[in-house]
């Protein structure tokens, strides 16, 4: 049995790379996007309890201010930290199909219900060799995260 390469992949989960799509792949033309989708009163839940979980700290949309209510409805308003990359997934059916091409889209629940699946897939996408994973033993890095398989 011959043994394989290692293979690497670079994880970068700004959310902001979905709006400058076109200057990525004009600077990687190899980059592919995932983009992961969220029912949007799911997103709102998550910024109201991140808020209370934080609520003595103020972050770059300066949330500290507002109640749970008013923190969400900012949040998702042109430019903030959801509405940003809500107008960015409006846009994406003008992008060229090549363009198009380089994204692949997958639901928060369905990743969370079904991580193995879904990963497996993900990594057919990416052209990277699917192994097992154990979900519970994930090791999570702060600035980048690399996938090596054999």
């Amino acid at each position: 049995m011959a043994s394989r390469l290692p293979q690497e992949a670079v994880v970068d989960k700004n959310r902001a790379w979905l709006h400058a799509i076109e200057l990525l792949l004009h600077i990687e033309p190899e980059a592919r996007l995932i983009v992961c989708l969220r029912e949007l009163g799911q997103v709102y839940g998550s910024i109201e309890a991140q808020h209370q979980r934080t609520i003595l700290v103020d972050f770059i949309d300066h949330l500290a201010d507002f109640d749970r209510l008013r923190a969400g409805r900012h949040a998702v308003r042109q430019g903030q930290a959801i509405g940003a990359p809500l107008i960015s997934l409006h846009a994406v059916p003008d992008l060229p199909k090549k363009v198009q091409e380089r994204l692949y889209f997958v639901r928060f629940e369905e990743l969370m219900e079904q991580p193995a699946a879904c990963m497996s897939h993900i990594y057919a996408w990416l052209g990277l060799s699917s192994f097992d994973i154990d979900p519970a033993r994930l090791e999570i890095g702060i600035q980048k995260a690399t996938v090596t398989t054999t």
